[in-house]
């Protein structure tokens, strides 16, 4: 009884997660103080907040301590670019609080990273679902304490992709997560200081695309051979969104991306653990819903995205 209750919870998770169908999203801000007087201009993904009101993005943003004196909002390319102003009733103290919760008015699955400059210290806060509140301490702070930060926010995130939990679990279930996590490495550290772009929504459809195909061998050619290439092609563009999406950390960027990698890994070895004897018949419905939801993931990003 347990098989089909555990395959009844993996079908469910490939259907509901088309409604979070994105990677990381990311946004970045950018502040300086005058005095008492903070400018922070932010910046994030068009596709993401054409529906919310430049209201509610100023409302997304605190520090403690600090009132929001204005917000201007405007189109910069790809980007929706708000310039925000905060008076402190108080002289700033070495430790300024700041609260971000974008990811409740974007995606669940948002990340911004803000780099503060005061008297020649730049600071950097890294803010989603899970760490919506930050003590910015403009002290020197230990290496190992700004790479934590960095790992544990990655390893997060993966809680907030189910559709990229489903095709991991899907690499580890029938394909060679070995090679799918090697070249994922590979093109995460080859990219990340490389000037190569792709809009998150090419890796959106490349991923929906490696879904229905990974099922679709499955179901028809369980027996082919050299499964280590699709997944090691597939890998290399999963390593490579990361990277593209994780690069407005910074010097974050890579605790981000290992800390990502991490819990992918975790997730193919739980895959190839413990999915291996699905019994046939939810084994095939399984599959087949896969496919359904790479083709209509296919077909909505196209529309949306491009």
């Amino acid at each position: 009884m347990r098989r089909p209750s555990l395959s009844r919870l993996i079908f469910s998770l490939f259907l509901t997660s088309l409604a979070w169908g994105h990677f990381i999203s990311v946004s970045t801000s950018e502040g300086s103080w005058d005095g008492n007087k903070l400018h922070l201009t932010v910046k994030l993904p068009r596709y993401e907040v054409e529906q919310v009101s430049a209201e509610k993005i100023g409302a997304a943003i605190q520090f403690a301590g600090a009132r929001q004196v204005s917000n201007v909002c405007a189109p910069l390319g790809e980007d929706l670019a708000c310039e925000m102003e905060f008076v402190f009733d108080a002289a700033v103290g070495e430790k300024v609080e700041a609260t971000v919760h974008l990811a409740r008015v974007t995606v669940p699955n948002h990340v911004h990273m803000m780099k503060l400059v005061r008297g020649g210290v730049m600071r950097q806060g890294v803010f989603d679902q899970s760490f919506e509140t930050e003590r910015i301490d403009f002290h020197q702070e230990a290496p190992l304490e700004t790479w934590w930060r960095g790992f544990r926010m990655g390893f997060a995130q993966i809680g907030y992709q189910p559709i990229l939990v489903a095709l991991v679990l899907l690499i580890g279930w029938v394909a060679m997560p070995s090679a799918y996590l090697l070249t994922a490495c590979a093109a995460f550290f080859v990219v990340l200081p490389d000037k190569f772009y792709a809009p998150p929504g090419f890796f959106e459809l490349a991923t929906a695309l490696g879904l229905s195909y990974l099922a679709l061998e499955r179901l028809f050619f369980p027996d082919a051979g050299a499964k280590w290439v699709v997944a090691a092609v597939i890998g290399a563009i999963e390593g490579a969104a990361l990277a593209v999406l994780a690069r407005p950390a910074g010097t974050g960027a890579v605790s981000l991306g290992v800390g990502n990698l991490v819990a992918q890994g975790t997730l193919c070895l739980l895959a190839a653990s413990f999915l291996r004897n699905i019994p046939a018949l939810w084994l095939r419905r399984i599959l087949w819903a896969i496919v359904a939801l790479g083709a209509i993931w296919s077909i909505w990003v196209s529309v949306k995205r491009f």
